[in-house]
């Protein structure tokens, strides 16, 4: 029986490579990083461009936004950590309560305009923090 590596080996073409054959193959992946950076290029402009229209978007409401901002101090968190230790279920109960009806709040006061805005600043800093997580793992997987 022959072995599976003879087998490949004879199933390759006898003829030798044609002339400029790796030339043409290094300028053609060039050619595609290339393509890839430009594109990353636009992208990051396209979110850079998105943010800086939401921040103008919002910086004549942000005294609403400021009232949208529930206000806690150190004793309210301190007495929730407590009732959290003696009875985490009730206590996150309370919580996620609190949060649905802050949330009820700022969606009866916020308008279409302002929400796009949100997301329009928003969009981008996922795609940034998400950019920092990949940088991150390519240089612990020694790519980078």
């Amino acid at each position: 029986m022959t072995d599976w590596m003879d087998d490949l080996l004879s199933a390759l073409p006898s003829e030798s490579q044609p002339v400029g054959l790796d030339l043409r193959v290094r300028a053609r992946l060039s050619g595609e990083r290339c393509k890839e950076r430009w594109a990353r290029r636009a992208l990051g402009a396209t979110l850079l461009g998105a943010a800086a229209l939401g921040l103008w978007l919002v910086g004549p409401a942000l005294a609403e936004l400021g009232m949208l901002v529930p206000h806690t101090s150190g004793e309210s968190l301190g007495e929730w950590a407590t009732l959290f230790l003696a009875s985490p279920l009730p206590a996150l109960n309370g919580a996620l309560q609190g949060v649905l009806s802050w949330m009820s709040r700022v969606e009866e006061r916020l308008e279409p305009g302002m929400i796009l805005a949100l997301v329009l600043i928003v969009v981008p800093a996922l795609n940034a923090v998400a950019g920092l997580i990949r940088d991150v793992d390519r240089v612990e997987e020694g790519l980078a």
